[in-house]
């Protein structure tokens, strides 16, 4: 018994002889157990969600539910003052990351508590975010959160938390590797895709694949891996729209869809011509200032038989006619009619080809085939590369 505890002791204080100690820093958010354990190990250590590891670790017993809700929501309503204004951000990123550590150990007070409303799995993912966060960030003692995370796999496993959890961990262990100029070995990968099956409804099933595959010369390898993934995983999921994003540049594309001032747009209407696809919204103010330099283009090179096609992924379609129109900005738009405040980022056409950055530029050849999606400082240039293909 001693043995054991000491073990897991050990995995609670992150291996706190490998690790350096943080830096100085005002610490506003931990709590007293806390902060003697972060001054004696030289570690930051979250509250554990079961009663052995915390009555080891000398963390209090639990309040009642309603208090630590409370005190986690009153955290959060501060946190996002803080993260909504870019300043603000910069000068309180330190607190705003001790408020995360804080966070944590609040939610496994609340497991701990015997806590089972309707808010709980919300603040287990927030718990799982927080986690990957501090896991990420320079600077911070780390190994006893990924201890948190593993401790999390194994409390809630055979649920989508658990299965999160591991998928996460798993790819931690992936960028450890790479880190180190490693690759992940040919046999291990059916047991990545074991665990990519295990969260395969979550949105970002496919990552750890993906992540594995990064850098690899092996062409048979990434082909192999890349049909198991459009084989075994839903079409909203990052792996399987990563993987057919890839596929789909040098194969023909038909982008079709309502028009923002009325009617019908197809791009097979335009075969013999050069296509810029521009994916903008109201929101989007990189794209905004794009567009001035858009319309120079359709100016200098209409002639010579370039198109322009916007994909509007937004839903404010009365004040996108009237900017489009007081700006002479002519060409089509194609909008999504079911867009909305809560789902304008979901346009069909930026969702199955995984448009995640705005503003994106594709370019179609005269043949209708995808052939690149361009850089904008290069824009003239490759336009000109296509048009003169005659």
């Amino acid at each position: 018994m001693l043995h054991s505890l000491r073990v897991i002791t050990l995995a609670w204080l992150g291996l706190a002889a490998l690790v350096l100690a943080a830096p100085a820093i005002a610490q506003p958010a931990l709590d007293p157990t806390e902060q003697r354990l972060a001054e004696v190990h030289g570690v930051v250590v979250p509250r554990p969600a079961d009663r052995e590891t915390r009555e080891q670790l000398g963390f209090p017993p639990p309040r009642e539910a309603r208090e630590i809700l409370a005190e986690i929501d009153a955290m959060s309503a501060e946190m996002r003052t803080i993260s909504a204004r870019d300043e603000v951000w910069k000068q309180r990123f330190r607190e705003f990351r001790a408020m995360q550590r804080r966070r944590i150990s609040l939610v496994s007070e609340l497991e701990e508590s015997g806590y089972e409303g309707a808010r709980l799995t919300e603040l287990l993912e927030t718990k799982l975010e927080d986690i990957g966060q501090i896991y990420r960030s320079r600077g911070w003692p780390w190994a006893s959160f990924g201890a948190a995370r593993a401790d999390m796999a194994r409390r809630y496993d055979g649920t989508s938390i658990g299965a999160r959890a591991r998928a996460f961990d798993m790819l931690d262990r992936i960028h450890g590797l790479k880190h180190a100029g490693l690759r992940v070995h040919p046999d291990d990968y059916e047991k990545i895709g074991d665990i990519e099956l295990q969260w395969k409804e979550d949105p970002d099933a496919g990552l750890l694949l993906l992540e594995a595959l990064h850098g690899s010369d092996d062409v048979p390898l990434q082909r192999q891996w890349h049909n198991w993934i459009l084989e075994n995983l839903p079409p909203q999921t990052r792996g399987y729209r990563t993987v057919m994003r890839r596929r789909m540049f040098g194969e023909p594309i038909q982008l079709t869809g309502d028009a923002l001032r009325g009617g019908t747009i197809d791009t097979a209407d335009w075969r013999g011509e050069v296509i810029l696809v521009d994916f903008w919204g109201m929101w989007c103010a990189p794209c905004i200032a794009a567009m001035p330099h858009l319309k120079e283009m359709e100016e200098k090179y209409a002639d010579r038989g370039l198109r322009i096609v916007g994909v509007f992924v937004d839903h404010e379609f009365d004040r996108a006619r009237e900017f489009v129109a007081s700006r002479a900005y002519d060409w089509p738009q194609i909008i999504w009619e079911k867009s909305t405040p809560e789902n304008y980022l979901e346009h069909p056409i930026a969702h199955k080809y995984a448009v995640g950055g705005f503003p994106t530029l594709w370019l179609i050849d005269r043949d209708g085939v995808l052939v690149e999606q361009v850089d904008r400082e290069r824009l003239e240039e490759t336009i000109v590369k296509y048009l003169d293909r005659e």
